[in-house]
């Protein structure tokens, strides 16, 4: 039964405890109105306060607002707290010259960080599955990455939480289809007119043809494998900043010496981290 892996996967990576108040972010997918039914039902049990958070970007005019009411209407149907917030991505994402995919993502995000900081929840819960991580660690493979971007998405990062990283996109389908669940359907996701739609609709289907049938298992093996990976490397980085930086008023110094005897992988993260530490500073 899927509600049981959704718990073992937040128990084992401390994704929730009891009492907490989560935000749910529902499209009215499949996905997210699974997760949205899952938490309903863990309600009682784990003494969740729920509240869920629909973002209306106006990508698909009319179809987005009544997006909008289906997953406003489940949640009064099932006394959820719900909140939304519209905008005009494709006129925001013109103004700031970037894909409507980038500028959907930014400006919602935002949103559910707000939401958060208003309420006081303890997490943002997103309905991301095994088939969006092999999706991913692709497209970082593609685009050329280190061993973070081979992590792909994290079960937990920050605020942010995703229960449903250990289900496939199939589980999640029957879910909906056992309960009864009638999600809403995104046309825009038929359409491969962005990477992360190429890669879905055209890539992985070749791949799973012609090289692995199990391709997104295998990939989703490797972000687990380059997880651990990077956390040894980040835990190293960490141990050697006090020995390799000193920070004297607004100036960094790297001790050369230190620095030329590590590994390139540490001194790659050497630099990164002092960068980010400047560029924490400047913000």
């Amino acid at each position: 039964e899927m509600l049981g892996e959704v718990e073992g996967f937040c128990k084992k990576n401390h994704l929730a405890a009891a009492g907490d108040f989560l935000l749910l972010a529902c499209s009215g997918g499949p996905d997210s109105l699974a997760l949205l039914h899952v938490f309903l039902r863990l309600r009682e049990k784990w003494q969740f306060r729920l509240c869920c958070v629909h973002f209306e970007h106006g990508i698909r005019a009319e179809a987005s607002k009544e997006d909008a009411a289906f997953v406003a209407d489940f949640c009064e149907r099932h006394a959820v707290d719900f909140r939304m917030e519209a905008a005009d991505v494709p006129g925001w994402a013109a103004q700031h010259h970037m894909s409507l995919e980038t500028a959907a993502r930014e400006l919602r995000y935002a949103f559910f960080r707000r939401v958060c900081d208003e309420l006081g929840a303890d997490a943002i819960a997103t309905a991301h599955h095994a088939d969006d991580q092999a999706e991913t660690v692709l497209m970082h493979l593609l685009r050329g990455t280190g061993p973070e971007g081979l992590a792909g998405m994290l079960p937990r990062r920050g605020r942010l939480i995703r229960p449903f990283l250990g289900l496939r996109r199939a589980q999640i389908e029957a879910y909906c289809a056992r309960y009864g669940l009638a999600p809403r359907h995104d046309v825009t996701n038929d359409l491969a007119d962005c990477t992360r739609n190429r890669l879905r609709l055209e890539l992985l289907p070749e791949l799973r043809r012609t090289f692995n049938p199990e391709i997104t298992a295998a990939l989703c093996r490797l972000a687990a494998v380059m997880k651990d990976e990077d956390d040894y490397l980040q835990q190293m980085t960490e141990q050697l900043a006090q020995e390799l930086v000193l920070h004297r008023s607004a100036c960094w110094e790297l001790g050369l010496p230190a620095y030329r005897s590590l590994q390139p992988a540490l001194q790659r993260r050497r630099l990164r981290w002092i960068f980010s530490q400047c560029t924490a500073a400047e913000r």
